[in-house]
């Protein structure tokens, strides 16, 4: 079974009313709760499994074809929608930690949509879907001067290049915040517990960031080191092992 499978297989039902339900329409819209748009996603993560079976093959048949080298990730990204119609894009990539290992890949996958409050974005990846708020793009575009004119394309630039976070949660004020450690800085947000997922709403580039920020990034080095994965766990061609999971997690944190 897959990871995405898993997740959903795993998930709780998410309550909706049956009397929404049975008229849902069968895309994201503004219109809809956070928790209907939720469900939405998570509608399709079985077809999007299935499909990542499928492009794992074709990915590396491309990666055979162009001869490209083992030490390199290599990102290609495969489009698809499916009964509810939300553009999905998942992108197949070969783990930088796992160059000894021919026939390695991860992906994440996201889609996006314009609610009430404007852009947002759904993201899997390493079993979790986490929601990014369009703010957080515009941010992440602005502090790191990066001039990206659209929304699309400072969205996919973010996940091209920050693809490892490491979730943690400090008080800030009295007031729990999420932090996500990515290689070009700080995500901060909040864990819903209503919706089981996490929201993160904006950007500091490490550049800039405070030194709580950087104390919290110096504490989860620490607890990586003393980390010891489980052995037990198999070795899959889709997703990455413990092993492989906590250097990727370092080359978040170290940056």
């Amino acid at each position: 079974m897959g990871f995405l499978q898993s997740l959903v297989v795993k998930r709780k039902p998410l309550g909706l009313d049956p009397g929404i339900s049975q008229k849902r329409i069968p895309m994201l819209v503004a219109t809809m709760t956070d928790l209907e748009a939720l469900s939405e996603v998570v509608e399709d993560l079985p077809r999007l499994q299935r499909s990542a079976d499928r492009w794992a093959g074709d990915y590396f048949k491309i990666r055979r074809k162009l001869k490209i080298p083992r030490n390199q990730p290599f990102l290609k990204k495969y489009p698809s929608t499916y009964k509810n119609k939300n553009p999905w894009v998942t992108v197949m990539f070969k783990p930088e930690e796992d160059e000894r290992v021919k026939y390695m890949v991860s992906f994440y996958s996201y889609t996006s949509y314009y609610s009430a409050k404007g852009l947002r974005v759904f993201a899997l990846a390493h079993n979790q879907v986490s929601v990014y708020n369009g703010h957080l793009f515009g941010r992440y575009n602005e502090r790191l001067n990066l001039g990206i004119g659209t929304a699309s394309d400072r969205v996919d630039h973010f996940f091209a290049n920050n693809r490892v976070l490491a979730p943690s949660e400090f008080e800030r004020d009295g007031v729990k915040t999420l932090v996500g450690i990515c290689p070009l800085g700080y995500i901060l947000g909040e864990q819903r517990q209503d919706l089981e997922c996490s929201i993160y709403k904006t950007f500091i580039a490490r550049s800039t960031a405070g030194p709580r920020l950087d104390d919290l990034r110096q504490d989860l080095l620490n607890a990586l080191d003393a980390f010891q994965p489980d052995k037990g766990c198999s070795n899959t061609t889709l997703g990455p092992t413990p092993d492989s999971l906590k250097t990727r997690l370092r080359l978040a944190l170290e940056g």
